[in-house]
Parts: C-alpha cells; structure tokens; sequence
C-alpha cells in the first residue's frame, strides 16, 4: 500500500511539474484524450473527448488523416471542431468534446487535439469499428486505481479489442469535483496501460455504477466527462449484428419512468438485431450480494429482456467472476432460449467470496477477470481472462 501510495504522489508531482512548466512557456497542452461515441452510429462516427487546464481557450479542434503526420497540424487532411464546457466548482479545468463524421468503417485514423491558445496534443490514433466481419470487445468493471487495475488494464489492452466495455464504478471517487485529483490519476494510467501493441488508443462505452455519484446527488464529474449524448441510458451499433444496450441501474437514472419506456422502445427498434447485449451495473442475478437486494432490477427489466431475447447480460458490483445458466422467467432453459449474465465487475478491485450453491449459477469464482467477446457474422465467443491471462471460462453462442 506505501509503494502504490509513493507511486501515486509521484506521478501527480511529475503531472504537476509538467503542467508548471509548459504553463510558464504560455502553454497547457491537453490532458486526457479519450474516444467514446454520442450516437448508436460507431462505424462512421466517433467522439475525441480532452481536458484542459489553464486559459480559456477557444474552439476545441481535432485534425485528422489516414496517415501519420507527426503532430504536424498543417499537414492533416481533415479537421473538426466542437465545444467545451466549464466544470463547476474548478475555475481552471475545461472539457472538451469534438464529433467526427463521415469516417470510413474498419478505419485507422491519426489525429491531435487541442485548441489554439492551449496548443496541441502529441499524435495518437483510432480505428472506427468494421460494419462486416470479426469485431472484438473487451468488458469490465469495478476498476479503481491500483497495481492490480494497472496490471488488468495492460492485459486487456494486449488483445487489442476494438472496443471496451465498463460497467461503471470507474474511479471510486463518487461525482464530487473535490475528488477531482482521482479523476486525474485514473485518466492517466487508462491513457497509459490501455493502449494496443501497435499504439492503437482503444474507445470505451461507459455504464455508471453506485461509486460514480454522489450519494443523493446529480453527478458532475461523471456526467461531464461521459456525455455520451446525454443521458446514462443509451444504445450502440457493434458490428452488422449487434446492439449493445447500456443501462443505469438506479444511480442517476431510475429503473422506471422514461428509461424503462426508452429501453422498451430502443428494444423494439432493434428486435430485428440477431444478437442484443446489456450492460450495467447492480447486477440482477448476483453472485455475492443476497438475491433478494436485486428484486427491483429483475421487475423492472426482465419481462422485456425475456420478451425480446436478450442473448447476453453484463453484470457488476459484486466484484467477482460468474456465468449463470440461460435464464428466462426465473427459471433456466436452453440457449436459444435464454439470457446468459455475465459477471460481476472485478477488473481491479480484490475480489469477494461467492455463494456457489445460488441455483441460477454456472460457474462463479473469486477471480480478478475481463471478458473478450470475439463477434463474427452468426456467432460470438466468450472468454472470461484472469489478470495472469489465463481463460478461467470460455464458451460460444450460435445466432
């Protein structure tokens, strides 16, 4: 706990010594760069999200190409501009968030961020998701910021998905700015740890989880920094197949009202979808928590995830590794005729004790893991991977 610790001031003095110096040269370069999505589109769309620190600057600009450029602004093809919000409660913090269109699918793309009296990212780059052929997600959840959320980070990124996939309680920070320094740190070891082998930075799709907000509250940060167009329920295009459903379970947003009537229309719209995945938080079919606490999310959501199929369910907050039996109407059926929920968030956080004997559960252990979701044209494999890389659960769906 003393190294981490140690670790923690020193790379916050060395993000502090840096921000000085290039402030006193009149500059505060971007800090943060990260790529998320305002719409379902995420094949010919993407959203450059960056912090700033400093000045006020002016607009928020992304410059753009097929091909490397160095960092050299004058020589990329194509640039974009957005806006950037004030965060309350910090005088000298900025958010920035910039939309690209007309992206090609399956597409790698060099860019810089920044604006004109901040300066410049360094060059980074993306790759849109394919529209046809084999697409990989990684999914997680309850990560925190620690040696083994570094370790975990790195293991995920070694795979080299297109997309990740987090289940909320990000940070543990709840939404106040005065955890702001938190936010910092995470940001900054994602930027670091979750990078492809070949330098690719990887978008995320964000579910919010009970340690994002504020006890309550509305919660600022978080809502700041994942606008994902607006609200904390939404839906994603993954491939030609899929539909990812991402949900709040309670935290902003309440299991009822406008987002149970938007998850039965978003649902219905997407019925024709051969493969619908869910994702959030508080889990409906725990695997440490008494069953009984997930009474509220199994009224609310799973009449409608029994009446469209849902194939797959991510699950959180328990910080354990766990596969239930196909579930419909409480009770376990076949594949094809059930929904398969996949869990419990323990990306970084130390895991808990399972209760084996739950009569929904499959297999469920003790185990710090991620999920690979390997997605092809009419079937998708799952694997659950163990900070050591190991696949401790592996198994396919037809549909």
């Amino acid at each position: 706990m003393l190294s981490r610790y140690l670790k923690l001031v020193w790379c916050s003095f060395l993000l502090s010594m840096q921000l000085s110096l290039t402030a006193a040269q009149g500059q505060t370069p971007p800090l943060h760069v990260y790529l998320t999505w305002q719409g379902e589109d995420t094949s010919h769309q993407i959203v450059v999200n960056f912090h700033t620190q400093g000045k006020k600057g002016g607009a928020s600009k992304v410059y753009y190409d097929e091909a490397s450029k160095n960092g050299d602004l004058k020589q990329y093809t194509f640039k974009a501009e957005g806006g950037f919000k004030e965060i309350t409660g910090l005088v000298d913090r900025h958010f920035h968030e910039v939309q690209l269109n007309n992206l090609s699918p399956g597409k790698e793309y060099y860019f810089i961020v920044g604006d004109d009296v901040n300066g410049f990212s360094e060059e980074r780059k993306f790759k849109t998701l394919p529209l046809d052929g084999p697409l990989r997600i990684a999914q997680g959840g309850d990560i925190g910021i620690s040696e083994s959320s570094i370790k975990m980070s790195r293991q995920v990124a070694s795979y080299s998905p297109d997309v990740i996939v987090l289940g909320g309680d990000l940070v543990y920070a709840v939404g106040t700015v005065a955890n702001i320094g938190k936010w910092d740190e995470w940001f900054s070891m994602l930027e670091k740890n979750l990078i492809t082998p070949d330098g690719r930075t990887i978008p995320l799709i964000v579910a919010v989880g009970n340690h994002d907000v504020s006890v309550g509250e509305f919660s600022p940060l978080f809502s700041y920094f994942f606008p994902q167009g607006g609200a904390t329920y939404f839906d994603r295009k993954l491939g030609k197949n899929t539909v990812l459903f991402v949900l709040d379970s309670g935290h902003i947003a309440s299991y009822h009202g406008a987002q149970l009537t938007w998850l039965q229309q978003a649902l219905k719209k997407h019925s024709d979808a051969k493969n619908k995945i869910a994702v959030y938080h508080v889990p409906l079919y725990p695997s440490f928590r008494p069953y009984i606490l997930s009474l509220p999310a199994r009224r609310a959501w799973l009449g409608l995830f029994d009446a469209f199929h849902l194939n797959v369910a991510f699950e959180h907050h328990d910080h354990a590794f766990k596969r239930t039996h196909p579930l419909r109407d409480g009770k376990k059926v076949s594949e094809a005729e059930g929904t398969i929920y996949l869990g419990d968030g323990a990306w970084g956080k130390p895991p808990r004790r399972v209760h084996t004997r739950a009569w929904y559960l499959k297999k469920a252990s003790s185990t710090n893991h991620f999920w690979l979701v390997d997605l092809n044209d009419s079937s998708a494999e799952y694997k659950a991977i163990s900070i050591d890389g190991k696949v401790i659960d592996h198994f396919s769906l037809n549909f």
